[in-house]
Order: structure tokens, then sequence, then C-alpha cells
């Protein structure tokens, strides 16, 4: 067992965070770019922020029940009292399993549903990357 600090996970906490601040503005563009009734426009962002609030309290139940499980197979568990003792390494594969199947839900449901505007999305990155795009882009 190689002794391991803390500050070890602080990168991990830096680019988490900067996800989380792009997962709140896209996930706000997607409500909005739907076909939806206009009674219901004002409560897209607050369908968002929900979504959020549900993935964070399924993050804290997953922590909770993957612990349980490990702790049951072997008595230390993937979650030690220390981080020299704990395998957050299997915690880790674990998660990037989930964000595997995560992303190809999103390519399923980025499939599914296309922006409603496709011209103003083309004119948009032609503006961006300062050429003349020739088709509608898919994204």
């Amino acid at each position: 067992m190689v002794p391991m600090s803390i500050l070890r996970l602080l990168p991990q906490y830096f680019f988490l965070g900067g996800l989380d601040g792009m997962a709140y503005e896209s996930i706000e563009r997607f409500f909005k770019d739907q076909e939806i009734p206009p009674s219901l426009k004002p409560y897209m962002i607050d369908s968002a922020i929900g979504v959020f609030g549900v993935g964070k309290i399924g993050n804290v139940l997953l922590s909770y029940v993957v612990d349980k499980i490990t702790e049951r197979e072997n008595n230390l568990g993937w979650f030690a009292g220390t981080i020299n003792s704990s395998r957050l390494d299997n915690y880790y594969w674990f998660l990037a399993t989930l964000t595997a199947i995560n992303f190809l839900w999103y390519i399923f449901v980025a499939i599914r549903y296309p922006p409603k505007n496709r011209e103003n999305r083309s004119s948009w990155l032609s503006c961006c990357t300062g050429k003349k795009l020739l088709t509608p882009c898919l994204f």
C-alpha cells in the first residue's frame, strides 16, 4: 500500500465543479429548445434544477449502497476510515462504467429530441467558426 495524500483528490473536484456549471447550462438549453406550451415555459428552469437535485440525492444513495454492499463482501469495504485503506480505485471504475452508460443514454436522447430551430443553430455555429456551413449541423 502506497501512502496517499488527500490532496491527490483535489484536481477531480475542480474538474467536477467545472462540469457541474456546464451541465446546468446544457440542461437549461435542452428544456428551452423543446416544443412546450407557453404556460409551462416559466417552470423549465425549476425543472432543470429539480433534475440536478434528484441526481445529487441519487449520488449520495449510490455511495451508501456501494459502501454497504462492499462491506458485506470484505470487512473493510471500498470506503474505509482512511484514504490509504480505502479502495477508491474500484469505486472510480464503477463510476466510469456508470458514466459510459449515461453517455450512451445522452446520445439516444440527443438523437431523439433534436433542437427545434436548426437554422438558428447552424448560423450560430457558422458565426463561431467563421466558416459558412453548407448543410445544417446535427448538433
